[in-house]
């Protein structure tokens, strides 16, 4: 199956809009004279992107063209055509055979044969993926079908909102939504789809933690202040006793936690004393961990260590997918040696109330770093990020971590037999060599990690990428009317082993501009200077400068011809 084609009168800005994403045919509707066309494209080789890649679709255009808004249409007329309000044709196609959803309530003339399917029964089960690298607080909000993994979802409010809601009354759906975003890339790596696709593993992780666990413990008590109203006085009065007691236990375990005497065992008490605190107050089973704390401060002997230790043995308390009582015997209790042979480094250079750690990681030791990182992700819900990598290798391990991760834990229907995904700017922040492998390893690793055919749609703005690309598979946006660009300039496209720059001009709106506006501007300069027929001592000067700088073979070859003849 595949998507086709949309035409909408009206979607945002896009006005009077055709969007076309087959491969092999193009569409055309005319609102004026209410005709659906299609015409056959060039055909390139069957299966060239593999068997299982139903259709790959890229759309081009400058900034405002429209790109991200043409990926938001087509997750919204498969997921809620229902309630789409404007009006709209949607042309798919499953086992060759053309379906026609529309909502428009006039009769128009269509080329070619289809069956009606205005229900939209065979998309039904198709749950589109929507991915975006892109950070501008442009949250979108899809309907609950389509598996948003954005990077402005993650940063919304409302989500870190409903994350919060959701921990605090226990309405998680599964262990896995507990998960934090490096723990969930953890899980990633250890996979065996990821070997074919991430070829160097990260080899360190860091962590932040509060520099003083009473910083810790304030944000806590202050937040369950704020959004416990439900709670008696009689539980407010317990929430203030217990954080002063634990307060006063961290000023007289302070010794334990002075970077300056020991790292790894000073590192390790601020861990614990930071793990108790988000046991009692920012963990479901925070009521039985008080409790348990209540009992134990009988024993004035008793330290962060032994209260843990009755945690552990009392409880059935549960931190994501992992046992505390698991992660207190195999990891905690020996967490000063689990950090030396991690080999601990802490950076304490930027005084913000926090150190941040840096710790080896392998495949060996990964069992312990998705324990350690959903305490810092969820129970601390502090920064824990890959160390000593670029940031194009981090989104490049995070667009095909997020995918993977929510087909693997059954967000994705496997069973509809048909993937559609959506990648808004995949390639932002990656290094040219990654850009030039991206189509590569996206053809490869994502019929794999979903064990179904897929349709991939995709923008970017990088000529790496539309290089790999044939013609047919791709669509121009027209930036004055936000439709697609005219026919001729699909025709002159040139894209598969094609010249960069040739892409960059046509594709991206360059308007002829071979370099930057700097260099431009001052070769321009330095030609008017050449066009002269006399040059004064200035002009002269102005020539042996431009002989530095310019690396341009031609251009240079004539400055040295008009110094030369001075």
């Amino acid at each position: 199956m595949q998507i086709c084609y949309i035409w909408t009168d009206k979607f945002k800005s896009l006005r009077d809009y055709s969007l076309n994403l087959s491969n092999d045919h193009e569409f055309n509707y005319c609102s004026r004279t209410r005709e659906l066309n299609k015409n056959d494209k060039i055909s390139f080789p069957k299966d060239f992107f593999g068997e299982k890649i139903s259709s790959l679709s890229v759309l081009l255009g400058i900034n405002g063209a429209g790109k991200t808004t043409a990926l938001e249409l087509i997750c919204r007329c498969i997921s809620e055509h229902y309630y789409f309000k404007q009006k709209y044709i949607l042309v798919y196609k499953v086992n060759n055979k053309f379906y026609l959803s529309t909502n428009l309530t006039t009769e128009f003339y269509v080329s070619f044969d289809f069956t009606p399917d205005n229900n939209n029964e065979q998309l039904t089960r198709t749950n589109p993926i929507f991915f975006s690298n892109v950070f501008d607080n442009n949250h979108i909000e899809f309907n609950k079908s389509v598996i948003d993994l954005s990077t402005n979802r993650k940063s919304s409010p409302k989500y870190r909102y409903s994350n919060l809601f959701q921990h605090k009354y226990n309405e998680w759906k599964t262990p896995e939504d507990r998960k934090g975003d490096l723990e969930k890339e953890i899980c990633f790596l250890n996979s065996v789809e990821s070997k074919t696709i991430i070829d160097t593993i990260p080899n360190r992780i860091r962590y932040d933690i509060f520099r003083q666990s009473n910083s810790y413990l304030k944000k806590f008590v202050q937040r369950r202040s704020r959004i416990n109203t439900r709670e008696n006085n009689h539980e407010i009065d317990k929430i203030n006793f217990l954080s002063d007691y634990l307060r006063q236990l961290f000023i007289s375990e302070r010794r334990l936690t002075s970077i300056r005497e020991n790292h790894a065992s000073s590192i390790s008490m601020l861990i614990l004393q930071q793990l108790l605190i988000g046991l009692a107050f920012n963990h479901e089973d925070g009521d039985e961990t008080c409790d348990i704390i209540l009992n134990a401060i009988r024993d004035e002997s008793i330290g962060t260590v032994g209260i843990l230790t009755l945690i552990s043995k009392t409880s059935s308390i549960n931190l994501g997918a992992h046992s505390f009582q698991e992660i207190f015997d195999y990891i905690l209790l020996r967490l000063d040696d689990f950090l030396r042979e991690l080999n601990l480094e802490v950076d304490n250079s930027i005084n913000n109330g926090k150190y941040s750690l840096a710790l080896d990681f392998n495949e060996k030791n990964s069992w312990h770093h998705e324990k350690i990182c959903n305490i810092f992700e969820s129970i601390f819900e502090l920064n824990v990020s890959w160390h000593g990598i670029s940031s194009g290798q981090k989104a490049y391990i995070n667009m095909f971590s997020s995918i993977w991760n929510c087909i693997e834990n059954k967000r994705f229907d496997r069973d509809s037999g048909h993937a559609i995904i959506c990648i808004d700017e995949g390639d932002l922040y990656l290094h040219p060599q990654w850009q030039v492998e991206f189509i590569e390893k996206l053809i490869q690793s994502l019929p794999t990690i979903s064990n179904t055919k897929v349709q991939i749609i995709l923008t970017t703005h990088s000529p790496l990428l539309v290089s790999d690309i044939p013609k047919q598979c791709i669509t121009l946006l027209n930036s004055n009317t936000n439709k697609e660009a005219p026919s001729d300039a699909g025709t002159r496209l040139q894209s598969f082993g094609a010249n960069l720059y040739d892409i960059y001009d046509l594709s991206f709106g360059l308007n002829g501009l071979r370099s930057g506006n700097l260099s431009t501007k001052y070769i321009d300069n330095i030609t008017s200077i050449l066009d002269k027929e006399k040059i004064n001592k200035s002009d002269l000067n102005k020539l042996r400068e431009a002989l530095v700088i310019i690396d341009d073979e031609i251009i240079t070859h004539h400055i040295k011809k008009k110094v030369d003849a001075q």
